[in-house]
């Protein structure tokens, strides 16, 4: 075609496939970027899909059709491993097990928080936390207070316990039912 490829305009924007840029860097419409470490070329690809971004890549020495790997979409939900999203965050993987992993050092810890808010105790409602240091896990609730940890030894719960089973039995256990001794009453 006769169109331009490429324009810089007065304001130093540069556009890729458009003659108005509107920002230093406008490219319009899907784009792909190839690079090559030691002779081995890798292929990413971002691209419009409706209302959403696509994210792709490939092995270009094998192939110039980039694979979706993960998608945007409009209303802020962010899909690995799927198409089409369907929470904040969907990780899928339909042909095997789907795995999310928090790592941390050896010293560290691994949380996963519950907010009902952004500032103060909301931030962390509740959250179960990995120990690293430790191997020990713990879940709070109620402004992060624990309530239960799981390590080599066992489970340490603070307040009471209810364990239902099927049917009509339950089992209470309370710190009012447990004798000086630390043995059941």
């Amino acid at each position: 075609g006769s169109g331009e490829a490429m324009v810089l305009d007065h304001n130093m924007n540069v556009g890729i496939g458009t003659t108005t840029p509107l920002t230093k860097l406008h490219l319009y419409n899907d784009y792909q970027l190839f690079t090559n470490t030691s002779g081995s070329w890798q292929h990413m690809y971002v691209g419009n899909a409706g209302n959403s971004l696509a994210f792709g890549v490939s092995n270009a020495n094998t192939s110039l059709q980039a694979i979706e790997r993960m998608r945007l979409t409009q209303d802020g939900k962010l899909g690995i491993g799927t198409s089409s999203p369907d929470r904040q965050l969907s990780v899928n993987s339909f042909s095997g097990n789907g795995t999310v992993s928090i790592n941390a050092s050896t010293t560290g810890a691994s949380t996963l928080y519950f907010a009902d808010g952004n500032t103060g105790t909301n931030i962390y409602t509740g959250f179960i936390q990995y120990n690293h240091s430790t191997d020990s896990m713990q879940f709070a609730v109620n402004g992060g207070q624990g309530r239960m940890s799981i390590d080599s030894s066992g489970i340490d719960v603070t307040g009471d316990v209810a364990l239902s089973a099927a049917g009509s039995r339950r089992i209470d256990i309370s710190n009012t039912s447990l004798a000086d001794t630390g043995e059941m009453a």
